[in-house]
């Protein structure tokens, strides 16, 4: 979550002041952050607190992003609504050749 910039900001807002993040998406995330000031922060955390369904949370965070002008940092979404990663697993599609499924479908161990 901490490697989404919508999600990045959430944490922050929820009161987390430490975020683990890969090095590819560290620019994407503290680009969001240095962007939005910490009371925008607090105040997505309260409206997010009061949201009952993960999608409804999801768009309060695109409108965050794209509100402050971050629309750019969203992640690349289909036009199923899902992500590149939950497309690719849901077809069964594994990121790298290695993957404990792609040696089953071998016949490894």
């Amino acid at each position: 979550m901490a490697g989404d910039p919508g999600g990045a900001l959430l944490l922050l807002g929820l009161g987390f002041n430490r975020l683990s993040v890969s090095a590819a998406v560290l620019p994407r995330i503290k680009w969001a952050i240095r962007s939005v000031d910490f009371s925008r922060m607090a105040s997505l955390a309260r409206q997010a607190l009061t949201l009952e369904k993960p999608e409804a949370i999801r768009q309060l965070l695109e409108q965050t992003l794209k509100d402050a002008g971050l629309d750019r940092l969203r992640r690349v979404v289909s036009e199923n609504g899902k992500t590149v990663r939950e497309a690719r697993a849901a077809i069964g599609i594994q990121r790298y050749p290695g993957s404990t499924a792609k040696k089953e479908q071998r016949g490894h161990d």
